[in-house]
């Protein structure tokens, strides 16, 4: 009674290979009989690929805080996962596995991809991305008193925090000498100043969550 069978066999790469099947059985007169077939499998590995949009800023120069960008390697169609570091740093894929979004840092990034091969480094890509991280948002302040020094303990001023693209405002307060400050219908702030130094602080959260905040010193000077 035949049976069927399932093997495994490792073929050589880029070549012509040769599957002997030999089935030996016995006769119903008892005799040792054996019959046998060779097939020729040949196989085309193409290399392994790295396909990335990684590259240098084309002016020289990024200015965002996050970077975004995909890095996977192909090979027969079929994708894998690379290694990339920011700053030596391994740095974790999104869920896709091959897109990465890198926080940069003003200054140098070096963002660095391995592509790897039965744990062996096949190929190996450096990229230096140089930074000055421009703020997502920015507070304009005005008074028609001015800044610096004043003689006049009421002081009168407007603000607003923008964002830098869109220059759509932002949600923040202020604080006089650290008492949180209402304005008044047309959008301006009346406020009393004390003597000597005071300090006028607004606060703004960016869409990530981090803290911002920008003062105005007044000094008050009583004539």
């Amino acid at each position: 009674m035949w049976e069927d069978s399932l093997w495994t066999v490792d073929l050589l790469p880029n070549q012509s290979n040769d599957i002997l099947i030999k089935v030996s059985y016995k006769s119903s007169d008892g005799e040792m009989l054996s019959v046998s077939k060779t097939y020729n499998v040949p196989t085309i590995i193409s290399p392994m690929e790295l396909v990335t949009n990684l590259a240098e800023p084309e002016d020289g120069l990024y200015t965002r805080e996050k970077y975004e960008f995909y890095a996977y390697g192909v090979r027969n169609d079929r994708e894998y996962t690379v290694e990339v570091y920011l700053r030596d740093k391994l740095l974790a894929p999104e869920a896709d596995g091959k897109t990465y979004i890198a926080k940069m840092t003003d200054g140098d990034n070096v963002i660095r991809i391995r592509m790897l091969w039965d744990g062996e480094v096949i190929e190996e890509r450096e990229v230096l991305i140089l930074c000055w991280i421009m703020p997502e948002a920015e507070a304009v302040f005005y008074s028609p008193m001015g800044e610096g020094t004043v003689t006049d303990p009421e002081y009168v001023f407007t603000y607003i925090v923008r964002n830098v693209d869109t220059f759509e405002p932002v949600p923040s307060v202020v604080y006089l000498n650290n008492e949180l400050l209402s304005c008044s219908e047309d959008g301006s702030y009346h406020v009393l100043l004390k003597p000597g130094d005071n300090v006028i602080r607004i606060n703004w959260y960016s869409s990530d969550g981090e803290s911002f905040s920008e003062a105005k010193g007044v000094t008050y000077i009583p004539e």
